[in-house]
């Protein structure tokens, strides 16, 4: 079986509701490695795409505050490197998605493996809090009900309202990358339910030139029984 995911989008404007003061919780910065640390990795013709999917409770509640693989969300942090030598990329959050793949024997996928593919666009408009419209097999879902689906309940002034400032504040957002340069941060993808969860996944990235550049499109695979 396999399913697809967008990218989630936070809500941008909590970073204002919560300006007003923060918990005591100390949370840290994801530290900087290099492509060379990473375990799972791929390469384009000048993009590479290198990924760490936060698959532990201790780490994610390391640098979280909280639980998110119990709530149906993985955090995967990436480094995307420019390497080529004119061309320069656009990296969004968008631009990724996480697909689970079950074990049919030599990575076939046949019959009902095939691939079902569910698109999920980001609503930045502020004007569109509140709402969650389904089409088909996309589904619009705005910052504000995503993020009370992952934290139903806030304290204010405590410990979990740091825990959504941070939540928010080191999502990946977009970059311009020239030859040479990077682009790195958080990824926040929505888990399938737990029963029949796959144990092979792929993070697909499907990076814009900046100008006429042609999109480059990378996957990396990592094993992962939830």
């Amino acid at each position: 079986m396999i399913s697809s995911v967008r990218v989630l989008p936070a809500w941008c404007g909590v970073c204002l509701i919560l300006a007003a003061g923060c918990g005591t919780l100390q949370l840290p910065d994801y530290p900087a490695r290099s492509t060379a640390d990473y375990q799972y990795k791929a390469t384009g013709e000048e993009l590479s795409l290198s990924v760490h999917p936060l698959v532990t409770r201790s780490e994610v509640k390391k640098y979280f505050g909280t639980n998110l693989l119990g709530r149906g969300v993985l955090p995967v942090y990436f480094l995307v490197e420019n390497r080529g030598a004119t061309s320069s990329f656009v990296v969004a959050d968008e631009d990724f998605s996480l697909r689970g793949v079950g074990e049919v024997g030599d990575d076939e996928l046949v019959g009902e493996n095939k691939p079902q593919v569910h698109r999920s666009d980001v609503v930045h408009d502020p004007e569109d809090r509140g709402m969650s419209v389904a089409m088909g097999a996309v589904q619009i879902i705005s910052p504000a009900i995503y993020l009370v689906a992952v934290f139903p309940a806030m304290d204010a002034m405590s410990d979990k309202a740091e825990i959504k400032r941070n939540f928010v504040a080191k999502q990946f957002r977009i970059k311009t990358i020239s030859p040479q340069e990077s682009a790195s941060g958080f990824l926040y993808f929505r888990l399938p339910e737990k029963r029949g969860s796959p144990d092979k996944w792929v993070i697909h990235a499907e990076i814009s030139g900046a100008g006429n550049e042609k999109a480059e499109q990378l996957d990396a695979e990592f094993h992962w029984r939830r």
